[in-house]
């Protein structure tokens, strides 16, 4: 199987966690000589160092009980990123 069909299949299979595939697709940039996916990559497997460059899809809005959580305190916190590994179990 090659490496992009083992991406593919990867892509699909609940299974498979999403830090595997994109090291999967580190390989196929560097392979295929790509900066531009090589530096996706990288910024989706180990965060991006500017916020304005986050792209929309990584960015989770929280709404919980009480509204979203701009709404609990100065408007700095609209921009408030949360991920998962920061919310109790009973939330995820």
């Amino acid at each position: 199987m090659t490496l992009l069909r083992e991406i593919q299949a990867a892509a699909t299979d609940p299974n498979i966690d999403p830090s595997t595939l994109l090291r999967k697709a580190n390989i196929l940039a560097s392979r295929l000589k790509n900066p531009e996916f090589e530096a996706w990559v990288d910024h989706e497997l180990n965060g991006y160092e500017d916020r304005r460059k986050v792209p929309s899809y990584v960015i989770n809005t929280f709404y919980g009980p009480v509204g979203n959580l701009a709404q609990l305190s100065d408007k700095s916190s609209q921009s408030a990123t949360i991920g998962l590994g920061d919310l109790g179990e009973f939330l995820k």
